[in-house]
């Protein structure tokens, strides 16, 4: 099972992410304070949710629907 951690500051986007159709772990951290150190350290990528304009961030909720949605995507079960 390969992880990965959301964090809006990571180099690497979330979307069209090469690992979604192997098994995932998706990280969430904590709304304001994101993951934890110890979290991001032990994932196997930090990813981020592309956003355009102001926003700052996204609350753990919306992140993870995404998240998951970009998962069902990438595998083909949603179009």
């Amino acid at each position: 099972v390969w992880t990965v951690g959301l964090d809006g500051e990571a180099e690497t986007s979330l979307l069209g992410l090469d690992l979604l159709d192997r098994s995932v772990a998706l990280c969430i951290g904590a709304e304001g304070a994101g993951l934890s150190r110890l979290v991001a350290e032990r994932c196997d990528v930090l990813a981020t949710i592309p956003m355009v304009g102001d926003v700052e961030s996204l609350n753990a909720s919306v992140a993870s629907a995404l998240a998951c949605f970009e998962v069902a995507r990438v595998r083909g079960w949603v179009s």
